[in-house]
This record gives C-alpha cells, sequence and structure tokens, in this order.
C-alpha cells in the first residue's frame, strides 16, 4: 500500500526541522523551500507543508527502536540489565528492532542525565523505557508531551509505578535535596547536609 503524505502546517514543520516560524515563512514567501517540499496557502491563511523527507523517514525507522536505561547511583547495577531485558522483550514482541542501547547511572532529577539529553538532541523516532520513572518521575509527562511534539514515540513498558506509589520516590526527594544542597552551600558542606538527611532517614540520626 501507498503511504500517503500527511499535511502539516508551516509551525508544526518548522518544529520539526528545528528552526523558526519566521524563518519558515520567509522560505515559503521566496519559494526557498527544502526540493522535497511542497506548500499551499489555504483560503484561510493556514500554510500547509507536505515534506516527503519525513515520510521517507518514517517509513524506514518504523521498526527501530532505541532503548534508554536508568538507574540511580545507589542502585546495584543489576537493575539495568533487568530494565534492558524488560524493553528488549516488548521490543521483540512487537516486530521492532533494537538498534541501540543506551545505559545511565544519574539521579532521576537535575542536568545529570546527560545520555537522556543526547537522545533528546539527536531526536530519537522511539525511544523505550522500562518505566516512567526511568525518564522522571516528577515531570514525565512533560517529556512525553514533547517527544509527541518532536512526532516521536516515547514508550513505556510499564505505568504501573504511575498509580501504585511505587518506585522510589525517597530516592528522587533525596536527589533534588542533594541538588539543591550543592547549589546553595558548595559540594563539600552540601555532601556533610546530604549526609545528616539519609541519616535522619535511616533513623540513625536523632531529630
Amino acid at each position: 500500500m501507498e503511504s500517503v503524505l500527511p499535511a502539516e502546517s508551516l509551525g508544526r514543520w518548522a518544529r520539526r526541522c528545528g528552526i523558526s516560524y519566521r524563518t519558515a515563512w520567509r522560505w515559503f514567501r521566496r519559494g526557498k523551500l527544502p526540493e522535497d517540499v511542497v506548500a499551499e496557502q489555504m483560503p484561510t491563511g493556514t500554510i500547509l507543508v507536505r515534506d516527503e523527507r519525513f515520510l521517507r523517514r518514517t517509513d524506514e525507522l518504523a521498526d527501530e527502536a532505541v532503548i534508554y536505561a536508568r538507574i540511580n547511583p545507589r542502585q546495584h547495577p543489576s537493575a539495568l540489565s533487568e530494565q534492558i531485558e524488560s524493553c528488549r522483550s516488548f521490543c521483540t514482541a512487537r516486530g521492532w528492532i533494537v538498534t541501540k542501547i543506551v545505559r545511565e547511572a544519574a539521579p532521576g532529577v537535575g542536568p545529570q542525565r546527560a545520555k537522556l539529553l543526547r537522545l533528546i538532541e539527536k531526536r530519537v523516532p522511539r525511544l523505550v523505557v522500562a518505566t516512567t520513572s526511568v525518564v522522571s518521575r516528577f515531570d514525565f509527562r512533560f517529556y512525553e508531551t514533547f517527544w509527541q511534539n518532536m512526532d516521536a514515540e516515547l514508550v513505556v513498558v510499564d505505568r504501573s509505578d504511575e498509580i501504585a506509589n511505587r518506585g522510589g520516590a525517597l530516592e528522587d526527594l533525596t536527589d533534588a535535596i542533594n541538588i539543591a544542597c550543592h547549589r546553595h552551600y558548595g559540594p563539600k558542606r552540601g555532601a556533610v547536609l546530604l549526609e545528616m538527611l539519609s541519616r535522619v532517614i535511616q533513623g540513625t540520626l536523632p531529630v
């Protein structure tokens, strides 16, 4: 069956290309759009774009997936393997080809998830994770919406931790406090404060 080339607004097309709407509009007015791009202005003023390059890219990558596995540095490395196996089985059941597996040991909040950031920058078409907390427990909806606006998929194998209150919320809280302590008190004093917090949580330091 021949694929139907979808139409989208000029603004949405510009976001997918990583350019501003103003630039895309200027290209349209000057007839400077890429060779494989067809644009037409409707009577309402809306500019619709059909980009054959994106259609080819979608067809070529329809069966491909990238697995992202992340653990907190305090977790045992075996947790990474468990995530990967879960994601790999999920992909196999759907006939997806795993082209890359990315492993990362970093807190669930803050800027230290460098490998996840690179996947976002590369606009991975389909990213598969074991649970929502692998990406982020606090603002997962933000990431999910962001991926959708890139016309990509953020696929979660098991979303039960969203409704069952499982999966290390205390770990995330500790990480958030860690970031705040380091920012406001410096690395050395921040580490001391975090150690004291951990002892309070574990009941070894009286409050």
